[in-house]
């Protein structure tokens, strides 16, 4: 089997993974011996178990460095999340080569030199990842692509100059206030508000082609989910599912929309 064709069915193999573990219930960040926060968001909790094996590891070091940044993103998740069980206050000794080539695999789909953990101790490597790793969260070019999906997006909609009057559609209360449905003029506009009524944001939306405009909209049966990093609003638009993410503060950030 070449290279390209093994490559393929390995990344298929980590992409069954991660959309079974986006559809996991995952509540709350991960709290033990090296903490690192937000895995909740990709849907792994401390109870998942991801430990790719040597040849798994070698396959994917095979990887084109040349490859664009976000098509491997959604690796990032996963690598971390095997590291952080490397730091000194978990477990010893530890496999130095398995902890090398995930740390070498991390830099490479990070497109960065292996000279920047030069000189650092193992645990200072780690905490360097973290860092890093947060650093990814907090970038909105960046984020959507860290959480796998097969879904067309990130979508961002139309920012209307107005919201016209009409006939509420539906709507749903949140943490952060209201979420509403409104169909007027064949469009669907989508509206966030605050506890005191203050319009947050409002968007147009539209599917994966630009130009055109979703039909309809409606709130899943259990349509909020919240994670350490962002609520997540589950619909259905066109008879396929529609995910949106919002900060904690109910800020807009994107959408993705199953095709």
């Amino acid at each position: 089997m070449n290279f390209i064709n093994k490559t393929s069915i390995l990344l298929f193999s980590i992409l069954a993974f991660l959309v079974s573990a986006n559809f996991a219930a995952a509540q709350s960040a991960d709290k033990d011996c090296f903490e690192v926060k937000y895995f909740d968001f990709f849907g792994l909790s401390a109870e998942d178990k991801i430990h790719w094996s040597d040849a798994e590891l070698n396959e994917l070091l095979k990887m084109n460095r040349s490859q664009d940044e976000n098509e491997t993103s959604f690796l990032i998740p996963p690598i971390v999340f095997q590291l952080k069980g490397f730091h000194p206050n978990c477990t010893k000794p530890i496999d130095a080569e398995r902890f090398d080539k995930l740390i070498s695999l991390y830099l490479k789909v990070r497109h960065k030199d292996v000279s920047s953990l030069e000189n650092k101790t193992l645990a200072e490597k780690l905490i360097f990842i973290r860092e890093d790793y947060y650093n990814q969260l907090q970038d909105e070019r960046l984020l959507p692509h860290m959480r796998y999906t097969m879904d067309d997006g990130p979508l961002y909609g139309e920012i209307p100059k107005s919201i016209p009057e009409s006939k509420l559609s539906e709507s749903i209360s949140t943490d952060f206030g209201k979420l509403s449905i409104v169909t007027a003029n064949n469009q669907i506009f989508l509206t966030a508000t605050d506890k005191k009524n203050k319009t947050i944001w409002s968007r147009i939306m539209k599917g994966a082609n630009p130009d055109r405009k979703l039909k309809n909209l409606n709130f899943d049966e259990s349509p909020v989910e919240k994670t350490s990093l962002s609520i997540i609003i589950h619909f259905y638009s066109e008879g396929e599912r529609l995910n949106l993410y919002l900060k904690l503060d109910g800020k807009f950030m994107y959408y993705y929309h199953s095709w």
